[in-house]
């Protein structure tokens, strides 16, 4: 615990980003039968992981409580992300803790960051088929102007790159 916190001021004092995609899954790739609704087509977290994912999680809850407005919302942001991929929650737990960090990352980035909207619209407006709410949210993402914050510029860029492209896919995520 204390190696922890100590990792953690170091990186705010350093002004050092950490980045991570998730924790230990075996394998390569997505199986030949996978299907993004369906966990049991998916790679799944391997004992390892499990313990890791708990890890990052504790890590993610500490650090916001160091400095909750770090990076404009930017740990807000991981923990929309990490909810949403915990088997042990509820549909409506993750719905509401999602929503919980979502708005303080919004609040925190001063609605300026794309990818929470991005991450948003794949988290919860998806999986709940919720195809013009998915729409409005990623043309948020996608009104926001890159220039005006040269902090988020380049992951505004990536994030409306992805908003174009789940927009031009629609038909792969939604049963009309």
């Amino acid at each position: 615990e204390a190696e922890t916190l100590n990792s953690l001021s170091i990186l705010k004092q350093n002004n050092y980003v950490a980045l991570m995609r998730h924790a230990l899954a075996p394998g390569f790739g997505d199986p030949d039968n996978f299907k993004l609704h369906n966990c049991d087509t998916q790679r799944n977290l391997s004992t390892e992981g499990v313990i890791q994912a708990q890890k990052i999680g504790k890590l993610l809850k500490r650090a916001i409580n160091m400095d909750p407005k770090w990076n404009n919302g930017a740990l807000q942001s991981a923990m929309m992300n990490y909810t949403a991929s915990r088997m042990d929650l509820t549909k409506e737990v993750i719905k509401d803790t999602v929503n919980f960090y979502f708005n303080k990352a919004r609040d925190y980035s001063n609605s300026l960051d794309a990818s929470i909207f991005v991450s948003y619209a794949e988290l919860i407006h998806k999986p709940d088929q919720n195809k013009i709410d998915f729409i409005k949210t990623l043309e948020k993402s996608l009104s926001i102007n890159t220039k005006k914050d040269s902090h988020f510029k380049i992951s505004n860029i990536v994030a409306q790159k992805r908003a174009k492209w789940l927009l031009s896919n629609l038909e792969n995520y939604f049963i009309e």
